[in-house]
C-alpha cells in the first residue's frame, strides 16, 4: 500500500509533520485506494487524476464500490 500511495499520489514529498496530521492522511489515502480497488479498478492512479479533475464522479466511485 505504501508503494502505491508513494507512487500514485506522492506522499514522501509532502511535508505534514505536526501532531497526527500524516497519520491522517495516510488513512485517508488508504482509504480512497481502497474504495477504488472495491469499485474493480486496478490503474489506481488514472482513476484518481479523473475523479480529481471530475469531482461529480465521486458518488458512482462510491455506488460501485459498496456493491
Amino acid at each position: 500500500m505504501h508503494w502505491i500511495r508513494d507512487a500514485a499520489l506522492g506522499e514522501d514529498t509532502h511535508h505534514a509533520y505536526l501532531g497526527t496530521t500524516a497519520h491522517t492522511l495516510a488513512a485517508l489515502r488508504n482509504l480512497a485506494i481502497s474504495l477504488i480497488r472495491l469499485a474493480g479498478h486496478t490503474r489506481i492512479k488514472p482513476i484518481m487524476e479523473r475523479h480529481h479533475a471530475n469531482k461529480m464522479l465521486i458518488p458512482e466511485l462510491l455506488h460501485a464500490a459498496a456493491q
